[in-house]
């Protein structure tokens, strides 16, 4: 599956296929991002190809798990992170199941 951003031109409205080195349409140049190494940790494993498949608490969940003690090196504060989004999830369901 071929994936497209916006170009990086905010006067170009085309979209561009992501990693291309510039826009077909207007021809600028476009950017180029590397995930952070506390989220590319895992070989051929990117975690915003995981997280984008899930709805925000629960992907902000899966990101402050994967991210566990790499980003900082309190490992106890992305668990209490990731439980606080864990958290919010749970009441949102829960509100919808008495909603419904």
């Amino acid at each position: 599956m071929t994936h497209y951003t916006h170009c990086c031109n905010p006067e170009c409205l085309s979209t561009v296929e992501v990693g291309a080195d510039e826009c077909s349409w207007c021809g600028t140049p476009q950017h180029t991002t590397t995930s952070p190494g506390y989220y590319d940790w895992i070989p051929d494993i990117q975690c915003y190809k995981v997280t984008q498949h899930f709805p925000g608490n629960l992907a902000q969940v899966i990101q402050y798990i994967w991210r566990c003690g790499r980003k900082t090196e309190s490992a106890i504060e992305d668990l209490e992170k990731a439980k606080v989004f864990l958290e919010f999830e749970i009441a949102l369901r829960k509100e919808q199941e008495e909603n419904a």
